[in-house]
């Protein structure tokens, strides 16, 4: 009897270990930032990101964080262990590492193309962390044939430009993200332009107004794949303006003089930036 309860006690407790044993887990998120004109520039989740936590030892594990399923090639070919996961745009999950210290890779492809810093290493602590890799100037940013219309008037078609391109081992896709990451659509390819420098797509269907970021997917051999780009497209709303009666794209100049109070010496400076287009009415106050 004394064994049999004995062992009725080791079975509970082994159950009960079981139960609540968790699995530890780190996730990343990347960020690229993009400066339109002086103020702050906002920062997006990178849909290129490559990242890699504990990169240099055996245990390197890595994920391409375009939110889906990883590349079909072994992590070996990316000089990893092992992949971790994305769940979604910019994210990177990796199971079986607490939250602590760790080493960090994180490699965007955007601001490879766009000729900014795109590799950035250190040490970060928590088992929730992010990192800007670069911040893209307005002129530099990727581009595309269009990235503005009006719901209801949105192209048939748009190009994206980037290096690489191949239809080799399969058209390149465009995939469509709304506002809040989610995946909205999928299109293949209709042709490439020679020497890989774009890509022409059929219009992807996407849900609601507001900013959507396009990124495109290049496949190698054996499921392999690469994200060389991604951009934005905004959908306009229509709404009546009284007075309304046109558009501008405007270049803001500040020019200063700053002057030294002991010398009496001034120094010249002028700066320049741009705004998003702007919709000029007349607008005339009530008078009380």
């Amino acid at each position: 009897m004394k064994a049999s309860f004995i062992l009725a006690l080791s079975s509970i407790a082994a159950i009960l270990a079981f139960v609540g044993c968790t699995n530890p887990s780190i996730t990343t998120t990347s960020y690229v930032a993009t400066q339109v004109g002086s103020g702050t520039p906002p920062s997006m989740p990178d849909f290129t990101a490559r990242t890699a936590i504990d990169p240099f030892s055996g245990d390197a594990t890595g994920c391409f964080a375009d939110g889906g399923p990883q590349p079909g090639d072994p992590p070996s070919d990316q000089g990893w262990y092992a992949y971790g996961t994305s769940p979604k745009v910019g994210q990177c999950n990796f199971p079986g590492f607490a939250g602590g210290t760790w080493f960090y890779d994180f490699y965007s492809a955007v601001c490879a193309g766009t000729g900014q810093t795109f590799d950035w290493q250190g040490y970060l602590t928590g088992s929730s962390v992010s990192h800007t890799v670069c911040t893209i100037p307005d002129y530099n940013a990727p581009a595309a044939s269009s990235h503005f219309a009006l719901a209801g008037s949105l192209p048939s078609t748009i190009t994206v430009y980037t290096g690489g391109l191949t239809s080799t081992y399969g058209m390149p896709k465009l995939l469509a993200f709304n506002s809040a990451l989610s995946q909205e659509a999928t299109v293949t390819a209709t042709s490439i332009a020679p020497g890989g420098t774009s890509a022409t797509f059929p219009f992807p269907t996407l849900t609601g107004s507001g900013m959507h970021m396009l990124g495109v997917k290049n496949f190698g051999p054996s499921g392999s794949y690469g994200l060389p780009t991604m951009t934005y497209f905004n959908v306009g709303g229509v709404a009546t303006l009284a007075g309304a009666f046109g558009v501008a794209a405007p270049t803001i100049i500040k020019d200063q003089n700053v002057c030294n109070p002991r010398t009496g010496v001034c120094t010249e400076r002028t700066t320049t930036s741009v705004v998003p287009i702007l919709t000029q009415y007349h607008y005339c106050p009530a008078k009380s």
